[in-house]
């Protein structure tokens, strides 16, 4: 399978590791990775074959022989920007070399796509043996819009991982029993439509229902202008007077890295349990802390003034008069 890989934080990193474990359960065959990577990762797991440098065409080549001679068929995960060359050419040149069956799956598929865009899905569709997309729509704009055969084209729904997961006793433990819950999940980024939904949302009337955005700012859109996009979705939230029916969860975590916290601090002599809590964090925190002996909570804020920090910055001083411990503020 090629694609971007863990620990790489992004969503087809994500997809890609789904899709190696789900064909790890389903099927005795050894399946491996060609990450793709721009240098951000530090290690990848042992069921990565094969590292290619986003920016270097000759890792795509050698990739290209690699596969020829140990595989019998590839899986291309494809999204605009994660592969080298303009528009991502690269990975072209690596499916002109590729002797073996081959299955593209476009993540994405533009409805008004510039010349560039338009020939790399077409030269993505002529030189797979299939190509695969998560929606009946992107079928319709391939065919209509780039003139693929739709023969060519199978339709396979995005699916999630497999898990073990009681609903109610979830709703429970994040305390949502009896609520309808709606739930976007992923990085966020501008032309995903969270304003869409969140527009949506103040037309509901019905009081037991909660929408939850969960996810980090894209690290790509981090870089270049901060968490701008997310203020802005919260002070829209705000105007619109529904911060009762919206959460926001800003996290990439897991257990595992909340452990790697946990070592860390227990080497510098701390003592460190690892608990983790879910909804509004003026109510989950206090919870917490005053279930358990802790001698002091260090919490980050936003470092917002003025007008913001009366929308951004409630959490703290809600939290402050629930808690009987002291509390320790560091500005990000």
């Amino acid at each position: 399978i090629i694609g971007t890989y863990p620990p790489r934080q992004c969503g087809i990193a994500t997809f890609t590791h789904d899709l190696y474990q789900s064909l790890l359960h389903s099927s005795t065959q050894d399946h491996r990775i060609f990450a793709v990577s721009d240098g951000s990762e530090y290690v990848f797991p042992e069921e990565v074959e094969f590292i290619i440098d986003k920016e270097d065409l000759s890792s795509y080549f050698e990739a290209a022989q690699i596969i020829n001679e140990k595989f019998d068929a590839c899986i291309i995960q494809h999204e605009y920007g994660i592969f080298g060359g303009d528009t991502g050419k690269y990975i072209i040149d690596l499916l002109k070399n590729i002797k073996v069956p081959v299955v593209t799956n476009l993540h994405t598929v533009l409805e008004q796509p510039n010349q560039f865009e338009y020939r790399i899905i077409r030269e993505l569709a002529q030189y797979s043996s299939k190509v695969t997309v998560m929606t009946q729509r992107a079928i319709d704009m391939l065919e209509k819009i780039y003139e693929i055969n739709k023969q060519s084209i199978a339709l396979i729904p995005h699916g999630v991982p497999q898990f073990e997961c009681d609903q109610q006793i979830a709703k429970r433990k994040l305390g949502f029993q009896n609520k309808k819950v709606m739930l976007s999940f992923g990085f966020l980024g501008r032309s995903k439509g969270f304003e869409t939904a969140i527009k949506a949302v103040a037309n509901i009337e019905n009081d037991d229902f909660v929408y939850i955005i969960l996810g980090s700012t894209h690290p790509n859109v981090l870089r270049t202008e901060g968490d701008v996009y997310r203020d802005d979705l919260m002070e829209m939230v705000m105007n619109l007077n529904i911060g009762h029916k919206v959460q926001f969860i800003n996290q990439f975590a897991s257990e595992k890295l909340l452990k790697e916290y946990q070592e860390m601090l227990t080497q510098k002599g701390f003592k460190v349990e690892v608990k983790l809590g879910f909804g509004k964090p003026n109510v989950a925190i206090p919870k917490i802390v005053n279930e358990a002996n802790f001698d002091i909570l260090v919490m980050g804020t936003h470092g917002h003034t003025g007008f913001k920090d009366i929308i951004f910055g409630t959490t703290v001083d809600k939290l402050r008069h629930k808690i009987s411990i002291p509390l320790f503020i560091v500005k990000n």
